[in-house]
């Protein structure tokens, strides 16, 4: 699966054993249509590079509910459907609900603001593009594609901290970096 992941974000293979993870295929191009039909063949998980803390949609949350990073319970919450936008970047829906999209609230892209998930409208601020960073493990910064300029970041990556987006530039720290 990593290798196909791998290939879907045109980056060489990553390396095995670094997450958990559900077997699945590449990732497919298809535009958002709200609906509860699986769009989604590849699931992944997303660690804080040092926290061990995991992307999390808090208790099975709906529309609304700010997205955390919380210790692995390896539940469908913590599981990130991967679906290629035809308009570029990905759309990352939690694995329990994907016609829920990981979201930019208000395309507000300021230092600090969290992102939420919110029902799929094949908007911008849905869509992120994830590179690797090559730091000796399989690292990825996430980025809104609307905005390259800031990151996903974890804050300082304790249980429940609510996932924001940084305009720091710099950023190369552990919280600002996920296995993926």
């Amino acid at each position: 699966m990593r290798k196909q992941l791998a290939a879907g974000l045109g980056t060489a293979a990553l390396a095995a054993g670094m997450l958990l993870a559900l077997p699945g295929t590449a990732a497919h191009a298809s535009t958002i249509r709200p609906s509860a039909v699986n769009r989604c063949a590849q699931y992944d998980t997303w660690q804080t590079l040092n926290g061990g803390n995991y992307l999390a949609d808090p208790n099975y949350g709906g529309r609304g509910t700010r997205v955390i990073v919380w210790p692995w319970t390896g539940g469908t919450e913590q599981h990130w459907c991967m679906e290629r936008a035809t308009e570029g970047g990905w759309y990352l829906h939690p694995g329990h609900k994907t016609n829920l999209c990981m979201d930019v609230p208000g395309s507000n892209y300021s230092d600090g603001v969290g992102l939420v998930i919110w029902d799929c409208n094949g908007r911008a601020n849905q869509r992120f593009d994830i590179t690797p960073v090559h730091i000796g493990v399989s690292t990825h910064v996430i980025t809104p594609t609307a905005n390259g300029s800031v990151r996903v970041t974890a804050g300082n990556g304790g249980d429940g901290n609510v996932v924001t987006i940084s305009t720091d530039a710099n950023q190369n720290t552990d919280y600002g970096q996920f296995w993926g």
